[in-house]
């Protein structure tokens, strides 16, 4: 009977050291997640200080909407921030959500129209080095407030903030830093198929990007002939196709 005992004792000893054992590394667990989450918050808040008047400099800056990359934006009519509104604003069946962005569209800037920046905000730094930010735009008497997030550049660079790399993705894009006709030299008639969002083939390949905005994936081989581009869109599942700098072939 004594070793029975003794051997309950024992046991309700050493459980008694596990579960003493189990709290204190949850505690001490919960401690120092509790400290990586703060350190987090306050690097985010660092660099949402550090880059917040960097973003008021393009204040008073023009830019000109490109319809096409508008699903890069979160772009809305008035001057205020637009307070998303989850089920109610952005519905999660793909219906509505083409239904909600057709509804919106009417409200949005014509296409290539130039806009002035004229307030901006940084909302957040977020992991991977981007910056969540508003714009608050006007043409005329009408305002917008738009929403996107672009990587981190030194010096807060205004073209790559708004135009960044080759591929979608990697900035604004539904907002670009330069009047389009302009930049890329288009003759009146390729002008006239980009604001309509019209291609042809034999397009420049910058033309191309105004009415296909930037492509989720480019992949360029070389050959004897010269260089060969393929555009890959995973929304629209669209493909272009590019020989030495001109469009040649399009699969939608």
């Amino acid at each position: 009977m004594k070793i029975v005992e003794m051997n309950l004792a024992l046991w309700f000893g050493m459980a008694f050291l596990f579960i003493s054992g189990c709290a204190f590394d949850s505690r001490t667990h919960r401690e120092d997640f509790n400290t990586r989450f703060k350190a987090e918050m306050e690097k985010r808040e660092e660099c949402k200080n550090e880059y917040k008047e960097g973003i008021k400099k393009f204040i008073g800056k023009k830019v000109w909407f490109n319809r096409s990359m508008h699903r890069s934006c979160i772009f809305y009519p008035g001057k205020n921030e637009y307070k998303f509104v989850p089920g109610k604003d952005y519905p999660a069946t793909l219906q509505a959500v083409e239904a909600h962005e057709k509804e919106l569209r009417k409200d949005q800037p014509t296409n290539f129209e130039e806009l002035t920046i004229v307030d901006s905000k940084v909302e957040k730094c977020g992991t991977g080095q981007f910056i969540d930010y508003w714009f608050t735009l006007k043409a005329g008497e009408r305002f917008w407030t738009v929403q996107s997030s672009s990587p981190i550049y030194p010096e807060m660079e205004f073209e790559k903030i708004l135009y960044g790399g080759d591929t979608g993705g990697q900035a604004v894009n539904c907002l670009l830093p330069f009047e389009p006709r302009k930049k890329f030299k288009l003759t009146k008639e390729m002008w006239r198929l980009v604001k309509t969002e019209m291609y042809k083939i034999g397009m420049p390949i910058d033309a191309a990007k105004l009415v296909f905005g930037k492509p989720d994936e480019i992949d360029r081989r070389h050959s004897a002939n010269g260089t060969l581009e393929i555009w890959s869109n995973k929304y629209s599942g669209r493909m272009c196709f590019f020989e030495n700098g001109r469009l040649t072939i399009v699969r939608e």
